[in-house]
């Protein structure tokens, strides 16, 4: 190996692989680190297909997709359980895709009336109606 690609670090499609085998790990968050990695590095100068970026910026866009799923699942689950203060971190990362913004406006609304605060219920289950109303 050269002294030049050892401090260059891996290859974009070498980062790519490794996001790929994260993502089919579960491990969806490192999965898009390794995949921005992968195109900023491309970006950078490489002489690869013009199609590839595209191609990666959509595994980005599923590992995003991915990790709100989990978030979303995962608040959920504490909701179900009564902890409700665990859960508003994750229900907020959830709504980072914006198709999720109603129902992350909808649990913050059940959070809130399941706390007997029926005011701030009212005003969430509002905002959902408008975010759904598009």
């Amino acid at each position: 190996m050269s002294f030049l690609k050892f401090f260059s670090g891996p290859t974009p499609e070498k980062l790519e692989k490794k996001g790929d085998v994260l993502f089919k790990a579960g491990l969806w968050g490192q999965a898009k680190l390794e995949y921005e990695s992968a195109l900023v590095k491309a970006e950078k100068g490489s002489d690869l297909p013009p199609d590839w970026e595209a191609q990666l910026s959509g595994k980005i866009a599923e590992t995003k997709e991915a990790l709100a799923k989990a978030h979303q699942k995962g608040a959920e689950d504490f909701i179900e359980g009564g902890y409700y203060d665990d859960a508003r971190p994750l229900i907020s990362l959830a709504q980072e895709m914006p198709h999720n913004a109603p129902a992350y406006y909808d649990k913050v609304s059940r959070i809130y009336a399941a706390q007997g605060n029926e005011t701030e219920a009212a005003r969430f289950r509002s905002i959902a109606k408008v975010a759904a109303a598009g």
